[in-house]
């Protein structure tokens, strides 16, 4: 009777023993999702899902415009550099084109311009034109998008450009998501961060 209950007490222990063992597909399981997110996580970043919107322009410093100082920024529109110490230029809707000054100011606050070329080659066609209008005013509604400003310039070479501190962006065609992508980062973000009046 003791030898019957120690063998049924040993087979017991065997099959918790082989039960507790993990399944040798675990392993590979387990391998496989890493291999599979470490490859969607390269693509990702091979695609610049992960970095910042637009490209990088080169500070020109914050320096204060004075009389007699020569105008020269590396960019078009300028994206940093001689500025106004004390003005900037309405947000909102513009129909004509900003001085350059005043548009760094503007970013230099925080803002973010969106500028269309409104004749020549390339034009910006009259719908296009439209929604723009239509999406600036719809994000100006909205306290956190207060510093935006839409305008003319006519001598860009691409039919949109914006702009913010130290950042470009040059389009070939209205994109909705691309612009919200590009003001999102950097809306509220200048080295000069004042309300919006």
């Amino acid at each position: 009777m003791a030898e019957a209950k120690s063998t049924q007490k040993a087979e017991l222990q065997t099959r918790h023993s082989v039960s507790r063992q993990p399944s040798p597909y675990l392993g590979w399981v387990t391998v496989g999702f890493i291999v599979v997110t470490l490859l969607g996580l390269v693509i990702l970043w091979l695609t610049g899902y992960f970095s910042l919107p637009g490209e990088a322009v080169r500070i020109l410093g914050r320096k204060h415009y004075a009389q007699g100082d020569i105008l020269s920024y590396n960019s078009k529109p300028p994206t940093s550099g001689l500025h106004y110490a004390d003005r900037i230029a309405d947000w909102g809707i513009h129909y004509e084109k900003i001085d350059e000054l005043l548009q760094v100011s503007n970013l230099e606050k925080g803002g973010v311009i969106i500028t269309y070329r409104p004749k020549g080659n390339p034009v910006l066609p009259d719908p296009d034109r439209d929604q723009l209008e239509k999406f600036v005013k719809r994000l100006r509604s909205e306290a956190n998008y207060c510093k935006l400003i839409l305008a003319r310039w006519g001598d860009l070479h691409k039919k949109i450009v914006v702009t913010a501190w130290g950042r470009i962006d040059k389009m070939d065609s209205y994109d909705e998501l691309r612009l919200m992508r590009f003001i999102d980062a950097y809306i509220n973000r200048g080295p000069e961060n004042a309300p919006c009046l």
